[in-house]
C-alpha cells in the first residue's frame, strides 16, 4: 500500500492532535518523574534526563515527523507499535489499512 485513502487519512488527520498531545504529556510525566526525585545526584539526573528526552524525540519523529498521505500506514504502524493506537481508534480504518497497520505495528 503506497498511499492511504481519502477517508482513512480525515481519520488519521483527526486523531493527530490528540496523539501528539498524548504522547508529548506522557514525556512530561517522565521528565518530571527525574526531576521530583534528583535529590542531591543533579548530574546523575540531568544524564538520565537527556537519554529519556533523546529516546523520546526519535520516538516522536518516527510517530509525527513528514506525516502525509504517502507514509500515512507506515506512521500508523509506529502508532500502534508504541501502544498510542487502540483497538478502537484502529477500527475506524478501512479493512486494508487496518491489516497494514497491525503487519507494520509488530515488525
Amino acid at each position: 500500500m503506497n498511499s492511504i485513502s481519502e477517508k482513512d487519512w480525515k481519520v488519521l488527520r483527526s486523531l493527530k492532535d490528540e496523539k501528539l498531545a498524548k504522547f508529548c504529556d506522557a514525556v512530561f510525566e517522565k521528565v518530571g518523574t527525574i526531576i521530583a526525585n534528583k535529590g542531591t545526584e543533579s548530574h546523575k539526573a540531568y544524564l538520565e534526563l537527556w537519554s529519556v528526552m533523546r529516546d523520546e524525540d526519535e520516538k516522536l519523529g518516527a510517530m509525527f515527523d513528514d506525516l502525509k498521505r504517502s507514509n500515512a500506514v507506515r506512521k500508523l504502524g509506529v502508532w500502534r507499535h508504541y501502544g498510542m493506537l487502540s483497538d478502537e481508534e484502529l477500527a475506524r480504518f478501512s479493512d486494508e489499512t487496518r491489516e497494514s497497520v497491525v503487519f507494520l505495528s509488530e515488525l
